[in-house]
């Protein structure tokens, strides 16, 4: 008994950095430990609201990750690049971030709560499934309210990201056949602040066409776009002075 209450005592002092490293050596974040790395992590992060914006400085690099991560494709992520937050890693952008499981989803607000400005959490496109498996899990450890509280935090996550002023992030759920205008409409809805009107402009609407994408691009000040569709559709990347190009 005594063993146990010394480390039930130990865990209650441990840091989130702590908790981080031990979930990626394949451990676990108790129940108070999950709150507090999402407590940390909306203070941390509170100032970007709907929109976050990013700068990389000239040689150095980001990483975005479009797939549905779990603590082993994390463990192999940061051991080829490195583990956020040290010398000379990279920034790391999530875009899948519903997509996770529920302990890769943890790591990735510890990252995100520990090191704002080099880990960046962007909302998923809509998938009511991914939520329904979060809270099947959270269930299975019987922690109904961390469900709550993960997805709200998952839908409380930027809609969008600009980096450098440039290059603009986000996610697309008409990926395949949406028009300049369709996807500002929805990004709207989203977020306040972070685009231009073109609605009244019909060269922008129902066209979904690299001149339209491209002449969008030049109306918002901006060099390239990405935008993540739902599963099987892919991610984007359309630029002002080149073709688009996608992969699935």
């Amino acid at each position: 008994r005594s063993h146990d209450d010394k480390a039930e005592a130990e865990r209650q002092t441990r840091t989130i950095e702590d908790v981080f490293g031990d979930c990626l050596e394949g451990g676990s974040a108790s129940s108070a430990e999950s709150f507090r790395i999402l407590h940390d992590f909306h203070f941390a992060t509170a100032h970007r609201r709907s929109l976050a914006t990013m700068h990389i400085r000239r040689g150095r690099y980001a990483i975005c990750s479009t797939g549905g991560e779990t603590v082993e494709s994390l463990q192999v992520l940061f051991a080829k690049f490195g583990k956020p937050g040290r010398r000379g890693s990279p920034t790391y952008i999530f875009l899948r971030t519903s997509a996770a499981d529920v302990d890769a989803l943890l790591l990735m607000f510890a990252a995100a709560a520990m090191h704002p400005v080099k880990v960046l959490l962007l909302r998923a496109p809509d998938d009511p499934d991914a939520f329904v498996a979060i809270s099947d899990k959270c269930r299975q450890r019987g922690d109904r309210q961390l469900a709550y509280s993960l997805t709200a935090a998952l839908a409380a996550l930027p809609a969008a990201a600009v980096v450098n002023s440039q290059l603009l992030i986000a996610a697309d759920e008409e990926l395949a056949d949406s028009s300049p205008a369709d996807f500002e409409s929805i990004l709207r809805d989203k977020m306040v602040g972070c685009i231009k009107l073109t609605q009244e402009d019909s060269r922008l609407m129902d066209d979904s066409s690299v001149k339209a994408w491209q002449l969008w691009l030049r109306q918002q000040s901006l060099r390239q776009l990405v935008r993540i569709g739902d599963y099987g559709t892919g991610i984007r990347l359309d630029g002002k002075q080149h073709q688009p190009a996608q992969s699935k």
